[in-house]
């Protein structure tokens, strides 16, 4: 068998892909809203030839309600390229400022915002949840037929 023509493979998988940069902080969100916040990221080639990573937060407690964070978009060059947020769409020359701008956009007023938002309601849902499993406990306790027993003779 003659040897590999394609030279040495592993130096070209060394970086980061924008998906993965995105699932990575992905899994730091989840963690630190202990699974109240769950996202997921998206990925699909478009008519145009790029290909688009939308990072999507959903609410379990919510009925998996969605909260479309951000999209980014390349070309399978994969730099430059473009996050898409709500107030503008970003240029990103490489992964290095790939990182600071999401870091910046994380961190942002209207992002913290929305999280806040997303998180105080879920709270509310698990808490009403509580309140019903607790209810519901002591109805239980209530019609046990010992207690109806215990009520008849009484």
């Amino acid at each position: 068998m003659s040897e590999s023509l394609w030279g040495n493979l592993e130096t070209l998988m060394k970086k980061n892909t924008p998906k993965t940069i995105l699932m990575e902080q992905a899994n730091h969100l989840q963690r630190a809203t202990n699974g109240m916040l769950v996202v997921k990221i998206e990925s699909q080639g478009d008519i145009k030839g790029d290909i688009v990573h939308r990072m999507i937060v959903y609410v379990p407690a919510l009925n998996n309600y969605k909260y479309k964070l951000l999209s980014i978009s390349h070309k399978l060059s994969i730099y430059p390229l473009t996050i898409h947020h709500p107030i503008e769409g970003i240029a990103v020359p490489d992964e290095q400022k790939l990182e600071i701008e999401l870091g910046k956009i994380f961190k942002s007023k209207p992002v913290r915002k929305a999280l806040e938002a997303l998180l105080l309601q879920a709270r509310d849902m698990l808490n009403d949840d509580e309140m019903l499993n607790e209810e519901n406990a002591k109805a239980i306790m209530d019609n046990k037929p010992e207690n109806k027993r215990a009520t008849a003779l009484a």
